[in-house]
């Protein structure tokens, strides 16, 4: 009796639960450098895609929830349409240095259907935007990080390294050197980048190098830069690829098959290129059995992706037995092939493994019941 109580509640809680999806909010995020007692002004727009009116409220959350004011703190959206909200942030004073992070909430209201907009329960959406407040730390202070960017053969490889000055004291001469590794973690080749200065206050400053990779062969490089500033350095260790407008097959499955009934084969390939390939698809023919052919679908492969590529094989009219078979990969007038037997057996009973427990279950299972009975008619007698 519980477990039908229990079902029947659970299905009306399912019907009458009515899902709002989240409401866009833009922008995603607010930096603020720290200037105690500085009054930073800005704004978000709430847009509603739903279609009902949409019902918010608006606060912080945080350890400096009291330094924020807002233009209105409810506000009703119709369908389809967008509302500002203006806010001020006073900078108050923070003593621990590093990056604070408050957080302006706009959740949707519980009365959202109060006005008899729908009889259902409403899922509450809150979306938060984060407020960053970056508090210098004594002294200098370099955050860094790095980007590099993936190639095709023969290429010039970019790096960039992003430097922001945390620190009370403005920074002179910054620079760094990067060492690049094949995959096995053979030294490659070094690259210098240039002295700059990086300012507190500024945001971040970019500081790019090159490497020309002519002559390099295709594969996963490491790159291991050392940042030198003041007394100070800052390690960053980041990977990039060297590729070619290449796809390869890496491995094929399926090619175990039944007769009389359409069979996966899955043909797995692997893009070396950084670029989209389209119309990429891949061919089974099955040699001295009819000769028969199939294809998978045409594809679009991204940048390096890694995909497996389905054939249905129609086994319907092949023979059984083992025949020779060979998978052609086509892509940008280029082709990669690999041999593979298919081995083709009859539909039907197949005494494995698994039957032949089944079977000697069900024989121990009668006798046991053959054994029982049989013993009942003898006492009776």
């Amino acid at each position: 009796m519980k477990v039908k109580f229990f079902l029947f509640l659970l299905y009306f809680l399912i019907i009458g639960i009515k899902v709002i999806g989240a409401f866009p909010v833009s922008p995603p995020s607010y930096f603020v450098d720290y200037v105690p007692g500085y009054v930073y002004k800005s704004e978000f727009r709430v847009s509603n895609t739903d279609p009902e009116d949409l019902s918010v409220i608006v606060y912080d959350e945080g350890e400096l929830n009291n330094s924020f004011k807002f233009s209105q703190t409810s506000l009703v959206i119709k369908q389809g349409d967008k509302k500002t909200v203006n806010f001020e942030f006073t900078v108050p004073v923070i003593e621990k240095p590093g990056v604070h992070t408050e957080y302006i909430t706009i959740k949707q209201s519980a009365l959202n259907n109060a006005a008899g907009s729908g009889t259902g329960l409403s899922a509450i959406v809150a979306i938060a935007l984060p407020v960053y407040i970056r508090v210098p730390y004594p002294g200098k202070y370099l955050v860094a990080d790095l980007e590099v960017t993936d190639v095709a053969l023969n290429q010039l490889v970019n790096l960039s390294l992003i430097l922001t000055s945390l620190g009370y004291e403005d920074l002179y001469g910054v620079y760094g050197k990067a060492d690049i590794y094949d995959v096995k973690g053979s030294f490659v080749d070094s690259v210098d980048f240039p002295a700059v200065n990086v300012f507190t206050g500024k945001g971040a400053f970019v500081n790019n190098a090159s490497w020309d990779s002519t002559g390099k062969s295709m594969g996963i490089y490491n790159t291991n830069v050392t940042v030198y500033y003041d007394t100070k350095t800052v390690e960053l260790s980041k990977s990039f690829r060297i590729g070619d407008e290449f796809i390869k097959i890496i491995n094929i499955s399926g090619n175990y098959m039944k007769s009389g009934q359409i069979n996966l084969f899955n043909v797995e390939i692997e893009s070396m290129w950084n670029k989209e390939i389209p119309e990429v698809y891949t061919q089974l023919d099955i040699l001295n059995n009819e000769n028969k052919q199939f294809k998978s679908d045409k594809v679009i492969i991204g940048p390096w992706e890694n995909r497996v590529l389905p054939i249905y094989v129609d086994a319907s009219a092949l023979d059984t037995g083992e025949f020779e078979g060979k998978v052609t990969l086509f892509y940008l007038n280029k082709t990669d092939t690999k041999d593979v037997k298919i081995i083709i057996k009859k539909t039907g009973f197949e005494l494995n493994t698994q039957t032949i427990l089944i079977i000697v279950v069900i024989i121990l299972v009668l006798f046991n019941l053959w054994y029982f009975l049989k013993r009942n008619r003898i006492r009776k007698k």
